[in-house]
């Protein structure tokens, strides 16, 4: 059964147990674990929440010293007790606080914590809504009122208030809400009784220290631990049983009230000074009972944990635009992963909770994505939002709900009854509210609460709206879209030239190309070495050793040496004497330039560099096998040796150890990797050889010591031949009897070694011409043997030949393009009885196969080596080597470029496809074509807007640079006397949006346009959703790459100002990675023909604040804002006196307006042509000098 339940966070952490940790220290500075991991988390925790000890700040105080301490007084909340700790920790963390020292009381005598997870089961419990019966058929958001219903004028959800106790009674346990006084009187009880010399020091600062002395009642406002803790705390993941927290909840609830029952009698409160005293006090109390006994410190120790029910936290409000609250929820997370292991907890859970929670759990094995809750606040409103942390989208389909609490005390609860993943209310109080996520299947979050701001006024800050916004292809575009444009228009200029068509032709129809013959073009094949460099060149190779300083490049008087070391690998340096050096092994590539002292280069040469280490190597023993095992008999001695692979261990020397009963067997070591080991009375004896170079390998074998001796009386030799050629070896079998006899070992002999030799397994190896004996001798000392004659004959001549599968002989090099193969067929000539060879590489560019099938895997050298297992007269096998070169193949090459060489120079090859257009020629292109080109010199007739190195020209249709004053599509420019156009004259520029389609970027920049302002979304007029341009990637990737200068807009329907603060972080969220080099601007204007657009008809105050508060907001994001708007716009329906110090940019359609205001941008007409755009679009002229 899986007992663990989802929750919103995407992984898990490992509960850790603070017991294991040794004593907590609460100086961070000294605190210690076995785990870093831990420590380091700790220690962030405690810096970041700022937690220091009595000691830290009784010293600060004494030195004066608070700011060296990075103590923040006034920002630091004392918390006096477990229940108040219920706001930063669990219910079960706090019950495992408290540990054993609590005690049952009635439920009646309770008091309620504003934190605690009883209020929170309260409000879940009572303050329940029920759906309207009359449904609502905009599906509209709503949050109940227990008493009274507050709706928001324009809110498509209202809240509740419940200003009673009411929410937070049970029917069986009336709760109270601590004071301050019975808070701080707690505190002081507390202390002395749980607390040890390390104490409880959350220190309230200078302003708090003021407002406690004039007034006791005054109550800390808690604050969020900031932006870089909530960062931090992000991102602890839990990975603690959210059910067995459940089992847990009724026992550690009534722990926890039996604590609070023990301190209830406490009335009043003490102030800050007297409290500091008593710390004082008390620490010099507790410090005296450590030094006295040893069982205090143990006390102590069960402790550690509580210590965290007292501790200075610094929470800091939400009190930006916005903010992912999953963060906040993530501190408790967190504190969850060093309070409690869940080993503890496990253990905590009765057999009946075990089996409540299987049952309840059943179903809940789904996995389901991580989700983050995000609150943002503009004014006197509050948004959240539940994103799938995967895809970055909202999480739609799920009813949310969440219960807050106001700065008046007021509880509210919100529900997402339409189910698209975001809650909104409006017209709420501002200050703090307590937030609260319930949980609802399948998503469990944490019951701490968030403390989040409710913004009094509109703050111009970027929040974050991507996740809110949707593409046009999910929208009624006729009910969303702007559908018409009201621009006014002026007199247009009569042209005083003709409006072309931007184009380039080669004069006289030449289009610039020059056929070459392909005789003159080198074959790739014939390069392929050396085409990673781009040149041809001569290749050598050298092969040095690791360390080893060679010298290639000989420089005569004068001469100077360059190195291009970029396709060493790493495996060599070069120096300018001339001088490489092998620094690790593998091969490289290495090009040199030699240049004479009068400047002239010489002709770059390419050196393959191959580096071998010969550094030994520690080679470990892999394997050992001991030789020799035989049962043995009461008195009897057996010698067993152990054979070590591999055979170039560094070590191959054995340790003997063995195995038998008491007085069994002994066993004496020899230094030739033997041993003797001795039968003393019946048993079994096992014998083990370690390996002595560390590795842990070892071998061993069993056999058994008798006491009866059964002699051997028959000795038989088997031998399928009586002849041998020298250097060959033959198999001699012997079998002693009868089976029961109690040693069987055979001893060999023979009779003239420089004849032939026998091994102790009978393999008999022909050394010299001649007959030897070879006798087969009963180990038992029976005196039983047998013989045979072996005739040893001269050795014929052991031959190999290597071939390829055309029969020719393959010797020394051979090359392969990659993924070709090379069947080697080997023959064996002169052998005895094994004709097989083996076959070996010596790297990984190539692979060979059992049957000698060579594969080319990657560019490099290898050495093949072919090897016949049969030794020849000498004694030795025979080894043939086939280095491999491997290249790419040129035919299969198309990334490098096919060039000429001529006359000193490269020229780059092209081709001519069927539609009469050259491509740039790659390798593979010389083995698909036949006619080949190079660029010549071409002059070319222009014609229209043209931009020329850097300049803007307009050239008639006759091809003629126009100067002077011209009107041009309605439009007036001024040419300097070369031609080019005055930058006086403003810049032209266009603005696109998704229906200009797919557009040629480079000609755009080509026809003389220097920037582009794209539509990045725009605001929906009915529904008013955020909805992003579908084109507007594209857009901005090609025209960024193109060169061209880019600026963004949005087409807006913001109501208010809030809804302007949306917008601008659309366009912000948007601009992010992308090079913005023009305005942002706000498009205002009317939706439709119709003017019923939601923001058609703003009163002119508001729609300019709405216009100010996205420049405002865009400003504030470091880019530079501007507003778009018609001639008779700017006149009726904007205060233009307070958008004056942001960019203006008018739209009026003619030749020369007679707008009298301030204008940094002009849109002249939505008629324009440009190359690489089908249709119309905007042009523009910009006056802003970039």
């Amino acid at each position: 059964m899986n007992n663990k339940k989802k929750n919103i966070f995407d992984t898990e952490i490992e509960m850790i147990d603070l017991d294991s940790i040794g004593d907590l220290e609460f100086r961070y500075e000294e605190l210690g674990s076995p785990n870093p991991e831990l420590s380091n988390d700790i220690n962030m925790v405690m810096k970041e929440t700022q937690v220091f000890s009595s000691d830290d700040i009784e010293k600060a105080l004494e030195k004066n010293a608070v700011e060296d301490m990075g103590l923040d007084l006034g920002q630091t909340r004392v918390i006096d007790s477990v229940e108040e700790v219920e706001g930063f920790l669990s219910d079960d963390e706090v019950a495992e606080t408290v540990n054993e020292e609590v005690y049952e009381v009635p439920e009646s005598e309770q008091g309620t914590d504003t934190f605690s997870g009883e209020l929170n089961e309260a409000v879940s419990e009572e303050a329940q809504y029920e759906e309207s019966s009359e449904e609502n058929s905009d599906g509209l958001e709503y949050a109940e009122e227990v008493e009274t219903e507050e709706y928001a004028e324009d809110n498509t959800e209202y809240a509740v208030a419940d200003e009673d106790s009411e929410v937070a009674e049970e029917s069986e346990e009336p709760e109270y809400e601590m004071t301050l006084d019975e808070s701080e009187e707690q505190a002081e009880e507390e202390y002395q009784e749980a607390v040890p010399a390390e104490g409880i020091f959350g220190v309230s600062g200078s302003e708090e220290i003021k407002k406690l002395e004039e007034d006791e009642s005054y109550d800390f406002e808690e604050e969020d631990p900031g932006k870089k803790n909530r960062e931090k705390f992000n991102k602890a993941k839990t990975e603690k049983s959210s059910k067995n927290i459940s089992n847990n909840k009724a026992k550690n609830k009534k722990k926890r009230k039996a604590k609070r029952h023990r301190d209830e009698d406490s009335e009043g409160g003490f102030g800050f000074f007297e409290f500091v005293g008593v710390l004082i006090a008390v620490a010099l109390i507790v410090l005296l009972a450590v030094l006295g006994t040893k069982m205090f410190k143990e006390k102590l120790h069960k402790e550690d944990v509580a210590q965290f029910a007292s501790i200075g936290v610094l929470f800091s409000d939400i009190d930006t635009v916005g903010n992912e609250g999953i963060e906040a929820i993530g501190t408790k997370a967190y504190l969850d992963s060093i309070t409690v292991s869940a080993e503890e907890i496990k253990d905590d859970v009765s057999a009946e909770e075990k089996e409540e929670g299987e049952e309840e759990e059943e179903d809940e094995k789904e996995e389901v994505a991580p989700i983050s809750v995000n609150f943002s606040s503009i004014e006197k409103d509050l948004k959240i939002k539940f994103v799938d942390k995967n895809t970055g989208k909202l999480v739609t389909g799920v009813r949310f709900e969440v219960s807050a609490k106001g700065p008046n005390g007021k509880t509210f609860n919100w529900v997402d009854t339409d189910l698209d993943g975001v809650i909104y209310v409006d017209n709420l109080e501002a200050g703090n509210y307590e937030v609260r996520v319930i949980s609802v299947e399948p998503y469990e979050f944490p019951e701490t609460a968030t403390i989040v701001k409710v913004q009094d006024t509109v703050v111009y800050q970027v929040i974050n709206v991507i996740e809110e916004a949707v593409d046009m292809s999910q929208v009624n575009l006729a009910q969303e879209e702007n559908q018409v444009k009201e621009v006014d228009e002026g007199k247009v200029l009569q042209d005083t030239v003709k409006l072309v068509e931007s184009t380039a032709t080669p004069i006289d129809g030449k289009d610039g190309f020059v056929k070459v013959n392909k005789n003159e073009i080198k074959d790739p094949k014939t390069l392929a070495s050396a085409f990673i460099w781009g040149g041809f060149r001569r290749v050598d190779d050298i092969t040095l050793n690791v360390g080893e300083t060679k010298t290639p490049v000989i420089l005569q008087p004068g001469e100077t040496v360059s190195w291009d070391v970029s396709g060493a690998n790493g495996v060599v340096t070069a120096d300018t004497s001339g001088s490489i050096k092998g620094v690790a092994a593998g091969t490289g590539v290495l090009v040199s330039t030699t240049t004479k002292d009068d400047g002239t280069p010489g002709e770059p040469k390419s050196w393959n560099v191959t580096v071998v280490d010969n550094t030994p190597v520690d080679i470990k023993v892999a394997s050992i096998t001991i030789i020799g095992k035989k049962d043995i008999t009461v008195g009897e001695s057996l010698t067993l040796s152990a054979a070590v692979s591999p055979e170039d261990a560094t070590n191959k020397k054995v340790n003997w150890n063995l195995i038998c009963d008491e007085g069994v067997a002994s066993i004496s070591a020899n230094d030739d990797n033997t041993c003797v080991v001795t039968g003393n009375k019946k048993g079994t004896v096992s014998v083990i050889a370690v390996a002595d170079d560390g590795s842990g390998i070892s071998g061993s074998e069993g056999f058994n010591i008798d006491d009866a001796s059964v002699l051997v009386s028959d000795v038989k030799i088997e031998s399928s031949t009586s002849e041998v050629q020298v250097n060959q070896t033959i198999a001699l079998k012997a079998t002693a009897s009868p089976e029961n006899a109690s040693n069987r070992g055979i001893t060999w002999s023979s009779s003239d070694q420089a004849v032939a030799t026998v091994d102790d397994s009978g393999n008999v190896t022909g050394v010299a011409p001649g007959t030897a004996t070879i006798t087969a001798t009963a180990a038992d000392g029976s005196g039983k043997a047998a013989s045979v004659n072996i005739t040893v004959k001269a050795a014929s001549a052991l031959k190999l030949t290597v071939t390829g599968p055309d029969g020719k002989e393959i010797t020394g090099k051979t090359e392969l393009y990659v993924e070709q193969t090379l069947q080697l067929v080997s023959k064996v000539e002169g052998y005895q009885s094994d004709a097989n060879v083996k076959y070996a590489a010596s790297n990984d560019c190539v692979t060979v196969s059992a049957t000698g099938l060579i594969t080319a895997v990657k560019e490099g050298t290898s050495d093949i080596s072919i090897t016949t297992v049969e030794k020849g007269a000498d004694g030795k096998q025979i080894t043939k080597t086939v280095s491999v070169t491997v290249k790419n193949d040129p035919t299969k090459n198309t990334t490098q470029p096919l060039k000429l060489t001529k006359d000193g120079k490269e020229y780059q090859l092209y081709y001519k496809t069927s539609d009469n257009k050259y491509v740039e020629a790659k390798w593979a292109d010389y083995y698909k074509y036949n006619e080949f080109y190079i660029k010549g010199e071409v002059e070319y007739k222009y014609t229209g807007w043209q931009t020329l190195e850097g300049s803007v020209y307009y050239f008639t249709e006759e091809g003629k640079k126009v100067t002077g004053e011209q009107v041009i599509g309605g439009a007036k420019y001024n040419f300097a006397s070369d031609g080019s156009l005055v930058k006086d004259s403003g810049s032209r520029g266009i603005d696109v949006s998704a229906y200009q389609g797919t557009i040629d970027w480079t000609a755009v920049k080509n026809s003389g346009i220097s920037f582009v302002i794209i539509r990045c979304g725009f605001r929906g007029y009915t529904q008013g959703g955020l909805i992003l341009d579908s084109k507007y990637k594209s857009y901005i990737q090609g025209a960024t790459s193109a060169g061209l200068k880019v600026g963004l807009y949005i087409f807006s329907q913001a109501v208010n100002e809030k809804e302007a603060v949306e917008e601008a972080s659309l366009c912000v969220n948007l601009a992010q990675g992308y090079r913005i080099s023009y305005p942002i601007f706000i498009d205002s204007e009317y939706s439709n023909g119709n003017h019923n657009g939601r923001a058609d008809g703003l009163d002119k105050g508001t729609r300019t604040a709405v216009c100010r508060a996205f420049c405002e907001t865009i400003k504030s994001a470091g880019y530079t804002p501007g507003v778009y708007a018609s001639k008779s716009w700017y006149y009726n329906k904007l205060d233009v006196s307070q958008l004056n110090s942001y960019k203006i940019w008018l739209a009026h359609y003619c030749g020369e307006t007679d707008y009298s205001g301030k204008y940094d941008l002009w849109q002249h007409t939505s008629k324009g042509q440009v190359s690489g755009i089908k249709g119309n679009v905007d042009l523009d002229i910009s006056y802003l000098g970039y």
